[in-house]
């Protein structure tokens, strides 16, 4: 900016020189004066933008430090996410063996159980087969007491007659007996 306005002044001085203090050098110095003040302002201007440039050239180095930090934490990040992933990898995996390893072995528990469920089962059709041989012996035992029934039915028929014949006959003999002692 002081390099133009020295520019300018010496060029000022050396229309002065030539001209003198003439009414042309009058117009023509308020020109100078007014494009001095324009260049001035023009020099202002441009101060201005270099420093609002340099502003941003700072303002665009800290974006990109800021921006090369973040790439590195995305980096990081990354990193850290692939790690976490294998792990998650591994440890599904591991569970997967895991659940595998107790399929495996309920099923063989199962096995041994159902093992067990046909040997019990076995075991009910020997018992429920014994109940109906016992059950049949119960039936044969059941038609041996009817028919015993009907003996003592007969029996007590027979034992009942015979009772009142022997009554009878005792009444023959104790009517005897009284009619002899009567007599």
């Amino acid at each position: 900016m002081s390099i133009a306005r020295d520019d300018m002044t010496t060029t000022q001085a050396q229309f002065e020189t030539w001209l003198g203090s003439s009414p042309v050098l009058q117009s023509l110095q308020s020109v100078l004066v007014e494009l001095t003040r324009r260049m001035t302002n023009v020099e202002e201007r441009l101060d201005r933008a270099e420093r609002q440039g340099e502003i941003a050239i700072e303002r665009i180095g800290a974006l990109a430090s800021v921006v090369n930090s973040l790439d590195q934490r995305l980096v990081r990040v990354e990193e850290r996410g692939v790690r976490l992933e294998e792990k998650l990898q591994a440890h599904i995996d591991q569970t997967q063996q895991n659940f595998d390893n107790l399929i495996g072995r309920y099923d063989g528990r199962f096995g041994q159980v159902d093992k067990g469920f046909e040997q019990v089962d076995k075991r009910f059709e020997q018992v429920d087969k014994r109940f109906e041989q016992i059950d049949k012996r119960f039936e044969q035992i059941d038609k041996r007491f009817d028919q015993t029934d009907q003996r003592i039915i007969r029996i007590e028929s027979k034992l009942d007659r015979f009772h009142w014949s022997v009554l009878a006959g005792l009444g023959v003999v104790i009517v005897q007996s009284a009619v002899m002692n009567f007599l």
